[in-house]
């Protein structure tokens, strides 16, 4: 049994099974499910909603334990002036506010959060400064669960060729001159000569031209022993299918070759199991996020799943897999780190940070 106290949009849910979440929670930030009409079916936990993409937790027992985060923080730390640069370009300012989360809030979550990485704290004392600075939400993922999917993606690395020959016969392809404002289908296009001169790299198979079609970049050797990196320059329209093989897919994706580092949709470069694609609706570009998953690890050259917890930062989007309630882990590059996004399909907990406003007297 449940009640709703409308005044305060806060849920109160009995006592029954408190130890049981409590326990779910220690283990694995577990906090039970949402229902369609997002009501909560754990037990005597309050949780106050904000809106239908976020949910404020306001009991301390309900929180992951930022202490046992596994994050690299050098690496944080880096990736957190990634975002910082681009908050700081004025074009941002177009993508907030979000869940009533705004383009100040972001950046000063950013910084309280540098500051308290500088701090010499022990675990326990980051934990609970954690608690004390940042409001925490949760994503509830979609309408009938808490957790949300987590999947992986990386930058694949091939040989090519910047001229088609005997071995490198396969396209991948910059964008058309369009004619209309809508392309027709993969398969229509390809056919339809329209792409001729429009190729920008040649590989050795249709394998390694779907693989990078679904990752969205790439890091090419060519011939000459020069290495280039592509990214991603458009598509046709048409929305990836998730369980068909390309033949059955209608989605074409354009590629542009990039000078420097590879980048997310920010334009900033991206850092494995830091930088995530998640939907932009739930978590603003750049920002601070935490998560609690069991995700893969390299151990003796085998893979093994192991529970994990660390913070991410939303640097990319654009990734095939589009869903309410998923999030996309970036892995790295080259074909351990494709192993490693292979690997990555879990239901787990994904939250927000968001640093406390100073109240106003």
């Amino acid at each position: 049994m449940f009640k709703k106290t409308l005044p305060n949009k806060q849920i109160i849910i009995n006592y029954a099974s408190a130890i049981l979440i409590f326990f779910t929670l220690t283990l694995i930030s577990s906090c039970g499910y949402f229902t369609g009409n997002n009501t909560i079916t754990s037990r005597n936990f309050i949780i106050t909603q904000t809106n239908n993409k976020l949910w404020k937790i306001t009991n301390p027992a309900l929180l992951p334990d930022f202490a046992f985060e596994t994050t690299d923080r050098s690496k944080l730390k880096k990736a957190i002036n990634n975002s910082l640069n681009y908050l700081r370009k004025p074009s941002s300012k177009n993508y907030f506010p979000v869940n009533t989360i705004t383009h100040t809030d972001t950046i000063t979550t950013l910084i309280e959060f540098q500051r308290l990485l500088d701090d010499n704290l022990t675990p326990q004392q980051f934990n609970r400064e954690i608690q004390t600075r940042f409001d925490i939400y949760l994503s509830p993922g979609n309408q009938s669960s808490t957790k949300t999917l987590f999947t992986g993606y990386y930058t694949p690395a091939y040989n090519g060729s910047l001229q088609k020959s005997a071995l490198y016969r396969f396209p991948l392809y910059g964008p058309p001159v369009r004619t209309s404002s809508k392309l027709p289908p993969r398969a229509q296009l390809e056919a339809s000569g329209h792409l001729t001169g429009c190729e920008l790299i040649w590989l050795s198979s249709p394998e390694q031209v779907y693989s990078i079609q679904l990752q969205g970049s790439a890091r090419i050797q060519l011939t000459t022993g020069k290495i280039i990196n592509i990214g991603y320059a458009g598509s046709n329209g048409y929305p990836f299918i998730s369980g068909v093989g390309k033949e059955a897919n209608k989605r074409l994706v354009f590629f542009k070759q990039i000078e420097g580092d590879l980048t997310g949709s920010i334009n900033e470069p991206l850092t494995p199991f830091i930088s995530v694609s998640c939907d932009h609706s739930t978590l603003p570009r750049a920002s601070l996020g935490f998560i609690a998953a069991s995700l893969p690890a390299m151990q003796n050259g085998k893979i093994q799943k192991k529970l994990y917890s660390g913070f991410v930062l939303n640097q990319d989007s654009g990734s095939a897999f589009k869903q309410p309630g998923k999030c996309d882990i970036y892995t790295g590059q080259g074909q351990q780190a494709g192993l490693l996004a292979k690997h990555i399909y879990d239901r787990g907990q994904l939250y927000i940070l968001v640093a406390k406003k100073e109240p106003k007297f």
